[in-house]
């Protein structure tokens, strides 16, 4: 049986990497990275409640699209798994029928995507900073500072092993 792998330059995003960018003034990185490939749930769009004006002018834009997925896939996900939100639930739906990845730090989130679909689904705040440095969208020298606004602003948290994971692949970039 062979792995299948999620489109790379695809993200369907759950809220909290969205918020990270937003509330940390840094949503235009998360924009020119993704160039119109980026994704969100209405169900998403519904939990973002600070910076309401800066989401709706990319969906404006068409720098990020949004989909409606319906009601009853996200509440049979959301009540069959502990700690499943209808956010994250919403995502999963829509990245496991078009084959995107999921954009979430959300730890009960990740088990079940690495579980159900693969960990090659996973997108991370993280990841979104490093495929950012390796672009040349941001210099590594100010990735640091934008993981301590984050932190400040967005209450961004993530646990040690992955802080030391993405400080190795930084080092590495």
């Amino acid at each position: 049986m062979s792995i299948a792998f999620p489109s790379d330059d695809i993200i369907i995003s759950d809220a909290n990497v969205l918020i990270n960018f937003l509330d940390s003034g840094h949503f235009e990185l998360l924009i020119k990275l993704f160039q119109g490939k980026l994704h969100i749930t209405d169900t998403v769009r519904a939990e973002i409640k600070q910076h309401n004006s800066e989401l709706d002018k990319a969906i404006e834009e068409g720098k990020v699209k949004v989909h409606k997925v319906p009601i009853e896939q996200v509440a049979h996900l959301a009540k069959s798994f502990e700690n499943f939100q209808a956010g994250e639930a919403s995502c999963f739906v829509l990245a496991k029928e078009k084959g995107w990845r999921i954009g979430t730090d959300d730890g009960a989130a990740k088990v079940f995507i690495r579980k159900e679909l693969g960990m090659h689904y996973i997108f991370t705040t993280f990841d979104v900073l490093l495929k950012a440095v390796r672009l040349g969208i941001i210099k590594k020298t100010e990735v640091e500072s934008v993981v301590d606004e984050m932190e400040k602003k967005a209450n961004f948290f993530y646990g040690e092993e992955d802080y030391k994971k993405f400080s190795s692949e930084l080092k590495k970039s």
